[in-house]
């Protein structure tokens, strides 16, 4: 189960991330980033995350700055 943000629905991943932000939140972690399990991030997964306002993610050997596209 650790590449399951690879092949994924976007409006699934998009559930998964809203969860996951409401329990970190109420931890008081405020995340800026998201890294996929085992850094294996999907296209649509990827839609996601930028639309839950992430500002990067990572996979294996790179970083993705989403403002820059870098």
């Amino acid at each position: 189960g650790e590449g399951e943000f690879f092949d994924i629905a976007a409006e699934e991943a998009a559930a998964r991330l809203g969860r996951g932000l409401v329990e970190l939140r109420a931890c008081g972690v405020d995340a800026c980033g998201f890294i996929a399990p085992a850094w294996l991030l999907g296209e649509e997964a990827e839609a996601a995350v930028r639309e839950a306002g992430f500002r990067y993610t990572t996979r294996v050997g790179t970083v993705l700055d989403f403002a820059t596209g870098e």
